[in-house]
């Protein structure tokens, strides 16, 4: 078994502004010197928070045929700028649901921190923003819903997790006259998020606040390798990699492979020769039974060409029914578009499957985008749940009913 072990075992290194840090990982994390690191090391290099910007989707599976575009117009909506930008985004399925994590930095930044990590490694196997170890580091301290903060170089970030996924993300400077739980409270009330939810201070920068009922301190900073680990070795949530997949290094171990084809080979050869003397009394009895086994075959292949027929038909009911629900969805976002006002700008539609719709976003004329999509034959009962007002905008959430 040890053996076993030396021969799947897999080497990290992590590359994090003054950090270099390698280790093995076989059963245990074992920190390895700098003369170990060979090229059977994945390298991953790590961008600073401060230069990336985080956001996060969910979205109906079926929308994964489209993500790019869907990705490249919501960052270019939340990020207008003339400046060159970089961004990347992974996703996980779950629950019918695509969980999609977006990271956004300037194309300079990107190419200076390249540089920088291919000047120490001559290859990589990822560019990772830092979020998302924080997302990591969170998850792995059991946060499974809440609020958690970090402060590192005067900046606050802050994600609101729910059900092990971060569903925003704040990056604000830190000012003068303005405390943290104030910028928290902000960010509660832009997300919508309820007053009673507990606040995670992450980090020892934190430790001298005192504690409440909604508000928690873990005074520990973040530990590199732990959260890369738990990142890596979980996968419980998306992985960004601003590093394009062409340029990835994947480490082929050959040899170890060849090596156990030969042991497994070797057990096999020696297992067959235990298996002669069976054969040789199985075709006596073959023999014997030979008319029983020929009817017998003919009654399971008449039995199995009945079952085909159900399964073939079960699977065409399956896929035309899948077709139906894509057209229907197209159909569904091409009259939502006609109906949308030029003045109106959504941020969020949300169809569940009892054709419950929520569509948050903002308006000039809350009302005329009411009444336009009543009058659709598509959707019915749509009425404001909530609005507040933003300059000559006013930021709603509307709801209604799907009728299709």
């Amino acid at each position: 078994m040890e053996v076993l072990k030396n021969l799947f075992k897999q080497n990290f290194r992590i590359i994090y502004e003054e950090h270099d840090i390698a280790y093995e990982l076989n059963g245990n994390i074992r920190i390895v010197d700098e003369d170990e690191v060979d090229d059977t090391f994945y390298t991953f290099g790590i961008i600073p928070a401060k230069h990336c910007v985080m956001y996060s989707l969910i979205l109906p599976a079926a929308a994964e045929e489209n993500l790019e575009d869907v990705v490249k117009d919501f960052v270019s909506q939340k990020e207008p700028s003339d400046i060159p930008l970089k961004y990347d985004y992974a996703f996980i399925k779950e629950k019918g649901k695509l969980k999609v994590l977006i990271s956004v930095l300037k194309m300079d930044d990107y190419k200076k921190y390249k540089e920088n990590f291919y000047s120490v490694s001559r290859q990589l196997s990822g560019i990772l923003p830092y979020q998302v170890l924080m997302v990591a580091e969170a998850i792995n301290a059991a946060i499974f819903e809440g609020i958690v903060v970090y402060k590192i170089d005067g900046i606050i970030y802050a994600m609101y997790i729910k059900n092990s996924f971060p569903l925003a993300f704040l990056k604000v400077r830190e000012l003068k006259g303005v405390s943290i739980e104030q910028v928290v409270e902000r960010f509660k009330s832009s997300e919508r998020i309820e007053d009673d939810i507990t606040v995670y201070y992450m980090g020892s920068c934190f430790q001298d606040m005192e504690k409440s009922e909604h508000k928690v301190i873990i005074k520990e900073d973040i530990n590199l390798i732990e959260s890369f680990h738990f990142l890596i070795a979980t996968k419980v949530i998306p992985i960004v990699n601003h590093l394009p997949p062409k340029e990835r290094k994947v480490i082929r171990r050959w040899w170890k492979y060849a090596l156990f084809g030969i042991v497994v080979l070797g057990v096999l050869i020696y297992s067959l020769s235990f298996l002669s003397s069976y054969l040789s009394l199985k075709r006596e009895v073959a023999g014997l039974q030979y008319n029983f086994n020929a009817r017998k075959k003919q009654a399971i292949e008449l039995r199995k060409r009945l079952g085909n027929v159900d399964e073939l038909q079960g699977k065409a009911n399956y896929f035309r029914q899948l077709e139906k629900n894509k057209k229907k969805m197209l159909i569904l976002l091409e009259e939502l578009t006609k109906k949308v006002p030029k003045d109106a700008y959504l941020t969020r539609v949300s169809i569940n499957e009892r054709g419950d719709l929520e569509i948050n976003g903002k308006a000039k004329d809350v009302f005329k985008l009411i009444k336009s999509l009543n009058s659709s034959r598509y959707f019915k009962s749509v009425e404001k749940k909530s609005s507040r007002d933003a300059g000559e905008y006013t930021i709603f959430i509307i709801r209604g009913k799907i009728v299709y």
